[in-house]
């Protein structure tokens, strides 16, 4: 298959392309680095240099051998549904937000603005690309409504840019895990992909019908005043930046009992 314009293939010498990088990486960098030891070793660990690698290394690597080379990266931060300047958006972000529709035929809707880290291309199909410098959020996260980021991401994109959809992923940038997460696919694009079989279980399909269910579901309940006392399934307490903690109805019995519901498979 024909690689994806920006991919550093095997055959190229790789070591000019990481020199490349580091250089731009450099002049990135300067502008937010700090003083003394900690901040030098944090810079070397992402930036790298000519015996080391570092995390924009380890990432030219794996883009030219393991994460799907095929896929042409077409957007980069692009934005959509906010007032954006400067150089550091896709210059082809828009003020104008995706316009979800949550049921079939002239129901309600749901406006999203949002900024996608990545868009690869391959024909007229997209993959939808999240970077992550923790850890990325489970398939089961996704199933059970928990995150819904990917599959409203791959929604909007299918309509602002008119692209097919064919999957979602998640990008980790940390050792434990470094690479590409495909979480949602298309079984049309299973070869293309070279997924797990994990993201096919239900088909991308199901999945976008779940979401659009998931995030139905979770709007009727602000507006009822009924916030789900959890922020995910591996961590069982609120975060302390919520913005809603002034008006959520979370106290510790309602988690434990939400977290024996769970347990119990109910």
């Amino acid at each position: 298959a024909e690689r994806g314009l920006g991919m550093p293939s095997p055959d190229e010498e790789l070591t000019a392309v990481k020199r490349e990088i580091r250089e731009i990486g450099r002049e990135v960098v300067a502008r937010f680095k700090g003083e003394g030891a900690d901040s030098e070793a944090r810079y070397r660990a992402l930036i790298g240099d000519e015996g080391y690698d570092g995390t924009l290394g380890t990432f030219v690597d794996r883009q030219a051998t393991a994460d799907l080379p095929r896929w042409r990266p077409e957007y980069l931060e692009y934005s959509f549904g906010s007032r954006v300047a400067g150089d550091r958006y896709d210059p082809r972000s828009t003020e104008r937000p995706a316009v979800i529709p949550l049921t079939e035929g002239a129901g309600d809707v749901l406006l999203l603005r949002g900024k996608v880290d990545r868009v690869d291309v391959d024909g007229n199909a997209m993959l939808v690309i999240d970077y992550k410098t923790g850890k990325a959020p489970s398939y089961k996260s996704l199933e059970k409504g928990y995150s819904m980021q990917l599959q409203l991401y791959l929604l909007a994109c299918a309509q602002l840019l008119g692209l097919e959809p064919a999957g979602g992923a998640y990008y980790q940038l940390k050792d434990d895990g470094f690479g590409m997460q495909l979480r949602v696919a298309d079984p049309r694009y299973r070869e293309a992909l070279g997924g797990t079989p994990t993201p096919y279980a239900t088909g991308l399909r199901k999945d976008l019908e779940r979401a659009l269910s998931n995030a139905r579901e979770a709007l009727e309940g602000m507006a009822a005043g009924a916030f789900h006392p959890v922020d995910s399934l591996e961590q069982e307490r609120c975060p302390r930046s919520c913005p809603y903690s002034r008006v959520c109805r979370k106290d510790d019995m309602r988690v434990l009992a939400m977290t024996l519901a769970r347990g119990k498979g109910l």
